[in-house]
């Protein structure tokens, strides 16, 4: 069952949540959050200085992932893409190979 969440108010909550997560990356449009078919996801910029800015950056990839799956407006999402990876908000229900929000 989804939230009752318009598209620009799912697009606001996850520019809310980078913000938290890191507000250079957003400030600087590293990452850019997406929302197509009821799916989140982020996509980092398509620059050699993003990608490894990003790559770099686990510690602020997880608060991001953190930030969403505690969000109380995203709490039917399961999962969230950012930058090609996928991250579940609770991995032991899937068998397939995942990241974690690294708690």
């Amino acid at each position: 069952m989804r939230n009752k969440l318009t598209k620009q108010e799912v697009y606001s909550t996850l520019i809310k949540c980078l913000k938290k997560a890191n507000y250079q990356w957003w400030n600087e449009e590293l990452l850019v959050p997406d929302y197509t078919n009821e799916v989140l996801s982020f996509l980092s910029a398509d620059t050699i200085y993003a990608h490894k800015r990003i790559s770099r950056s686990q510690k602020t990839i997880d608060k991001l992932v953190k930030t969403i799956f505690q969000d109380k407006n995203l709490l039917a999402y399961e999962i969230v893409f950012i930058n090609g990876e996928v991250y579940w908000r609770n991995p032991q229900d899937f068998v397939l190979p995942y990241k974690t929000m690294g708690t």
